[in-house]
């Protein structure tokens, strides 16, 4: 929760929208490859976030869920000029991000995985605009369902998760 308590009559809500670990998990999954559980495939889990605002927004929203996606959309897909911040994020940390291509090809000046972005190129992220278009039409069973769904989780099949 964001606020405290003003006085006992003072209500607040929790949402929990964590990611969840996946139904094929295990307790010791990670414990003879520590670097598993934040890098590479059995790092992703269930995605819970999108489910979450979702019902935050149904219980409490006021705007069209649509006008609510659109401003991330329309980000995503005209893109924006990359900040000295972010540029000197993908140069410091260039060796790992070039160890995949998709990540590369998506952070580098030509699509091409060789030279990294920077300060003042310009970033584009036509598929995940693609991705919001759906979400703001279906909501959270945009990610969870369908389409999407099955790119997703074979995606992090190929890159040894089990979601």
């Amino acid at each position: 929760p964001t606020q405290r308590p003003t006085s006992p009559k003072t209500h607040l809500e929790v949402i929990d929208a964590r990611e969840t670990a996946p139904e094929k998990s295990s307790k010791h999954m990670f414990d003879h490859h520590s670097l598993a559980s934040v890098q590479g495939g059995l790092a992703v889990a269930t995605p819970g976030e999108l489910r979450g605002l979702e019902l935050l927004h149904r219980r409490h929203g006021s705007l069209p869920w649509k006008d609510v996606v659109d401003p991330a959309l329309r980000l995503a897909q005209d893109g924006f000029a990359v900040s000295s911040r972010l540029a000197d994020a993908i140069a410091l940390h260039w060796d790992k991000i070039s160890q995949n291509p998709a990540l590369a090809a998506l952070l580098s000046k030509k699509k091409d995985g060789k030279v990294p972005l920077r300060t003042g190129d310009w970033l584009q992220r036509p598929v995940l605009a693609q991705t919001l278009g759906r979400v703001a039409r279906e909501g959270a069973a945009a990610l969870h369902a369908g389409g999407t769904a099955r790119t997703l989780a074979q995606e992090i099949r190929e890159a040894g998760g089990i979601v």
